[in-house]
């Protein structure tokens, strides 16, 4: 988890120091370390969901959907240019995504996803935005990239496009599968394994777009059992 996302590494580090200390190879720790992980995926997967109805502009019951009533969060208050601020301190993924969750809520913030990397994003001003400022692997944001794509699609080059759109959904579903009922999923995908190969797909299509790549090497990386 560090090597992908160095902030999410750090909180599991921390959530580690705090709950349980070292690791002294029991299978107790083990088991513990297990139940964190389950908890972690769990409100992950809420706040994706959440954030997919918000920006589909999906009626959300927070009350009724959320496991969560509370989770104790540190604030301090501070002052900053004649003004009052708060910073949040948070030591754990748990108290990272129901924060995340909880500003969203309370300031009704709009969302939107990307149609290009997919991401979800705060669009700066009212009008309808296709595109988040997040810089690819190519150095441009996909507000810069994506227009210079359009000529590509409308010459029907899009088939590595859909392709990567189709297989992204169904590494998904096979992930979302292996988290929900673990038995039933005759090649199970762990949280690892799906965005090592999101990664990957998502280099392989822009190296594509950008003619560094065929199309049958891109799909080669795209397209996996």
């Amino acid at each position: 988890m560090a090597e992908y996302r160095t902030f999410y590494g750090l909180l599991n580090r921390l959530m580690i120091e705090d709950f349980l200390g070292e690791n002294d190879g029991t299978e107790h720790y083990l088991r513990e370390y297990a139940s964190y992980l389950d908890q972690i995926k769990t409100v992950q997967f809420f706040v994706l969901h959440f954030f997919s109805d918000l920006s589909n502009q999906i009626e959300i019951d927070v009350n009724e959907d959320f496991n969560y009533n509370s989770v104790q969060i540190s604030t301090v208050f501070y002052f900053e240019d004649n003004k009052s601020r708060q910073m949040y301190h948070i030591r754990n993924l748990t108290e990272y995504y129901f924060l995340l969750l909880h500003l969203f809520v309370e300031n009704g913030y709009r969302l939107c996803r990307c149609q290009l990397c997919g991401r979800y994003f705060v669009p700066k001003t009212k009008k309808k935005t296709l595109y988040c400022d997040r810089v690819l692997n190519n150095g441009k944001t996909c507000k810069e990239f994506a227009p210079k794509l359009k000529h590509r699609i409308l010459a029907n080059r899009n088939e590595v496009l859909k392709t990567f759109d189709t297989q992204r959904g169904k590494m998904y579903k096979r992930y979302e599968r292996t988290l929900n009922t673990p038995g039933t999923v005759e090649k199970p995908l762990s949280f690892e394994e799906y965005y090592d190969w999101l990664e990957k797909a998502r280099t392989a299509r822009d190296n594509y777009l950008e003619d560094k790549i065929s199309k049958e090497e891109a799909l080669n990386i795209i397209c996996i059992e």
